[in-house]
């Protein structure tokens, strides 16, 4: 009869250090009755490519698409979808959707459409139901949006929501009832004049075709910008802005062409001798007279009261505007004061020099926030040539420090060996094998 030993005391430091256990899993996984059954660990990474996040944008349907299609990829004998699909679920789950699945109740699922239900209900909850079902039935094709691109998102808000179970007639209904007119003209005028005598699978056939066709033919040609829209890059709106502004420039200048051609009268001077419609310097009633001298004259635009004008001196007597010289036949001042021209009443700017002024300061603001840009543009690309010199001077550095390293060595600081070279060995049985004794290798 053997001997029995007392069970070993357990040390204190055993009994209340926390042990580790393993939680149970949410999901029974189905055994396996296959003994040569081995998942493939491609097969697992092909899943953690296409995770789950639990996110909003996220769409639950082409998960679940997506992993079914995965799972389809490997068969084998004796073992069935759903132990494939159980085991590989958890590793298609990240951040919110997988701490999901861990707080599940333990041994809670035990098949994948148990496991489905759930994942559906705590994903695609009714608020995003509804929210589909609204956009399905409502759908209304854009203004600037072509058959091919209303079509295609239409069947991407059905292929979103697989739950709401639209016939083909109903379907063909609201997909009609949201085309734009231009389009219901296309579709009828293809239907041979209207699609009433067409049924809901000959229309829907018919609308997919016409929404390929111009699809292909979109993609064959490139697309031509609209008349009237100037599309441009980023490095080009400057340019633009300053053509734009050029020509509004010359239009105006134009303008004011026609206008002072219409309006400018012609003013004749009449002799100042003669009162006949010639200039003064070319009287004949001169004789031959040397031609006036002119210090300065200037312009009065009223009226003259007397057939010669005069002007005041410092003295307050009136002199005539010009007075022929004794010697030299010319004319002048008899002071030296020039009188300055009255002042002209205020007039208000007209419509057109406001607009010049306005398109002028337009101008003026352009031009300051483009040299600005400029000098920013020119400060960036300076701390760029600066980071470059900075890193080709770190990389030369590190290249001569390679060079210069010695080979064989680590790089850095290494520590000389200290003992002298190895003259003997000494065995642990105490035996001696000096460098002489060392066997040859054949």
């Amino acid at each position: 009869m053997a001997a029995q030993y007392p069970p070993a005391e357990e040390l204190m430091e055993s009994v209340l250090a926390p042990q580790f256990t393993r939680p149970n899993s949410s999901i029974v996984k189905p055994p396996i009755n296959a003994n040569n059954y081995d998942m493939q660990p491609s097969l697992i990474t092909l899943v953690e490519k296409t995770q789950f996040g639990g996110e909003d944008y996220e769409d639950p349907h082409d998960f679940i698409d997506r992993f079914l299609r995965i799972c389809d990829t490997t068969k084998h004998n004796r073992v069935t979808d759903d132990a494939i699909r159980l085991r590989l679920f958890s590793f298609a789950l990240t951040r919110r959707a997988l701490k999901w699945l861990d707080r599940q109740a333990p041994n809670s699922i035990r098949t994948w459409d148990e496991l489905a239900a759930k994942f559906f209900a705590e994903h695609f909850s009714m608020e995003k139901y509804n929210k589909l079902v609204n956009e399905i039935t409502n759908f209304t094709q854009q203004l600037e949006e072509t058959l091919c691109a209303a079509w295609t998102r239409f069947q991407e808000l059905i292929r979103k929501c697989p739950q709401y179970d639209l016939p083909e007639g109903k379907k063909v209904r609201v997909f009609y009832n949201g085309m734009t007119p231009e389009c219901r003209m296309v579709v009828n005028g293809a239907a041979s004049g209207t699609i009433g005598k067409k049924t809901a699978a000959q229309t829907l056939e018919l609308i997919d075709f016409m929404a390929r066709k111009e699809n292909a033919s979109m993609t064959a040609q490139p697309v031509q910008p609209k008349k009237g829209i100037l599309q441009l890059g980023s490095n080009d709106a400057s340019l633009a802005e300053q053509k734009a502004i050029s020509q509004q420039l010359a239009s105006l200048n134009t303008k004011l062409d026609k206008m002072q051609i219409s309006t400018t009268k012609v003013n004749v001077f009449n002799c100042e001798y003669c009162k006949e419609p010639h200039d003064t310097n070319e009287c004949p009633t001169l004789n031959g007279a040397k031609p006036f001298q002119v210090n300065g004259v200037w312009y009065d635009p009223r009226p003259p009261q007397n057939t010669q004008s005069y002007q005041r001196n410092q003295n307050g007597s009136q002199v005539s505007n010009f007075q022929r010289r004794n010697q030299g036949g010319g004319l002048d001042y008899k002071s030296n004061n020039y009188l300055q021209p009255p002042s002209l009443p205020h007039k208000e700017p007209s419509e057109l020099e406001k607009a010049m002024l306005q398109l002028a300061k337009t101008t003026n603001d352009h031009m300051q926030n483009t040299d600005a840009f400029m000098n920013e543009t020119r400060a960036y690309h300076k701390n760029q040539d600066a980071s470059i010199q900075n890193l080709e001077t770190q990389i030369g550095q590190l290249s001569r420090q390679l060079a210069e390293r010695v080979q064989g060595q680590f790089p850095g600081d290494t520590i000389v060996n200290l003992k002298a070279d190895c003259k003997s060995i000494l065995t642990r049985s105490g035996i001696v094998i000096t460098p002489q004794d060392k066997p040859k290798v054949v």
